[in-house]
């Protein structure tokens, strides 16, 4: 049996993962722009889950219908699934992005969502969101609940908001930095994990050795209260307070 030299071996190896990430380049070269609007069909509320992989994810409050999105990623990526259905006069929305196999970190990689949803009618949002950059305008909108699941990159949050009711705010941190701001002048408590990293917290106060509050808050009430819950791994939390 004739052995191949090991020098001409190499020489294959390089060229097939040359051939490799030339390939990956390539799927990632061709963009466009997907487009999806969802009608509210009658319904008076609107409960969304988003799940987003990697790229920059921006939701805010300057959409027409339930949600108007635009998408931008590479053509041979597949289609996010949209699902929409309204069941006792609640809409029930699905936003899936379908693509695990490439990341911020790739050469060429861009996949940058906006989801501009309606304001005027009560909403949930809960997220998850694998990595890059995520940027919640959303203190526009009738939030009840806000629920983000962040396995890194960094997210700025605006829910400094005028709401008539009580929020409930749920984040679950990975790897990286989070900016949440908050309304001044309405009771927020705040409860925080341990967890590495920095936290900046100014105009808060240790209430009941358990939480974090501002001087609006001075206990239970039935006063419209912001009630947020963070659990940390890693990165700087900031909290910044805003006048409504």
């Amino acid at each position: 049996m004739t052995r191949r030299p090991r020098n001409a071996l190499a020489i294959i190896l390089l060229l097939a993962v040359t051939a490799v990430a030339t390939g990956c380049r390539g799927e990632l070269a061709s963009y466009g722009t997907h487009s999806e609007d969802v009608a509210a069909l009658g319904a008076d509320e609107v409960r969304a889950w988003i799940e987003f992989g990697d790229g920059e994810l921006v939701v805010d409050g300057a959409g027409d219908e339930v949600m108007n999105a635009e998408m931008t990623m590479p053509v041979s990526f597949l289609k996010p699934r949209v699902q929409y259905e309204v069941k006792r006069a609640t809409g029930e929305l699905l936003v899936m992005d379908r693509n695990r196999r490439y990341s911020s970190k790739d050469e060429g990689f861009q996949n940058d969502w906006i989801l501009s949803f309606a304001q005027g009618k009560p909403i949930e949002l809960r997220m998850s969101v694998r990595g890059g950059t995520s940027i919640f305008e959303v203190a526009d909108l009738d939030i009840h609940k806000f629920q983000l699941r962040t396995g890194g990159g960094d997210s700025k949050i605006d829910l400094a908001g005028n709401w008539d009711h009580d929020v409930d705010v749920d984040i679950d941190q990975g790897v990286g930095d989070l900016e949440i701001a908050l309304p001044k002048d309405m009771p927020l408590r705040v409860g925080i994990s341990e967890g590495s990293g920095v936290v900046d917290l100014p105009g808060l106060r240790l209430f009941d050795d358990r939480y974090l509050v501002n001087e609006a808050y001075t206990g239970p009430t039935e006063d419209p209260t912001v009630f947020v819950n963070i659990e940390r791994s890693s990165g700087k939390i900031s909290l910044i307070l805003r006048d409504r």
